[in-house]
């Protein structure tokens, strides 16, 4: 009822071990959070001033809040702040209340596992939280689709060996992407096809994982910033940009003009 009143014991808790009292703005921005996020909403942004408790105090009590068991709780946040959002959310969940604080790091180079998936399941079940930046998220991201990618070059290969008889027409390393050495002409295709196949099935998972679960982002103008934050990966044949081969060609032209006149100056003055 509008006219009684009610406390939540987590947040007597929180105060408790942070040895602070919560603003009202504070406990109504995080019950705005968390009622949109059990009821399936759509997304929610809100801005804060500078100092108003949004790594310190929001975040975490949304953490505490939203990590059940049933969803993944995830926190990106930009590069400069990873290290100071991984200690602030270790601090908070290493006392009264415990909570496992995992990171999710990935680049290009690296294929992804099974271990991997079982790490984000175990946070998951644990009610923990996952701290990321924006460039790890996008990269697994921009991995599967280099997955699929070479998946179709691959079964390019393939059908182009059996038609002709060679299938060494591939525009990249499809060795590099499973985490093998240089890709030769003699490789199985069919081993490196179901590698792949393997690795798009794992990517599948765990993108299933990150898209039932929470996003929080900590400053959000700079995570989704429009010119700064789009991430690019160079796929296939590398092709000159335009103009560059003539322009190449001159430089080769005027250096062996050079190289020959000055044979003739050495040759004229040994003479």
């Amino acid at each position: 009822k509008e006219d009684c009143l009610y406390y939540d014991p987590r947040l007597l808790v929180f105060e408790f071990m942070q040895n602070i009292v919560l603003r009202q703005a504070q406990v109504e921005l995080v019950r705005q959070f968390r009622d949109e996020c059990i009821t399936g909403g759509s997304s929610r942004c809100h801005q804060m001033l500078m100092g108003a408790g949004k790594t310190t105090v929001v975040g975490p009590l949304l953490a505490l809040m939203l990590g059940d068991g049933k969803r993944l709780v995830t926190q990106v946040v930009p590069r400069a702040l990873w290290e100071f959002s991984c200690g602030v959310m270790r601090s908070r969940f290493s006392a009264v209340i415990q909570k496992q604080v995992y990171t999710f790091q990935y680049d290009r180079f690296k294929p992804p596992d099974q271990a991997m998936l079982q790490k984000l399941l175990k946070a998951r079940a644990a009610g923990g939280v996952v701290i990321a930046n924006p460039t790890t998220i996008k990269s697994f991201a921009l991995k599967f689709v280099e997955t699929i990618n070479a998946i179709i070059e691959t079964r390019s290969a393939l059908s182009d060996h059996a038609e002709n008889g060679s299938g060494t027409t591939r525009s990249f390393s499809l060795l590099a992407l499973i985490g093998r050495a240089k890709d030769t002409v003699g490789d199985n295709l069919q081993h490196v096809l179901k590698t792949l196949q393997q690795q798009a099935t794992l990517c599948t998972q765990i993108l299933d994982v990150f898209r039932t679960g929470t996003l929080l982002l900590d400053e959000v103008d700079l995570v989704l910033h429009p010119l700064k934050s789009e991430l690019n990966w160079p796929m296939g044949a590398k092709d000159p940009l335009d103009f560059t081969t003539a322009t190449q060609s001159r430089h080769r032209n005027s250096n062996n003009n050079s190289s020959s006149s000055s044979n003739s100056r050495k040759s004229r003055k040994s003479s």
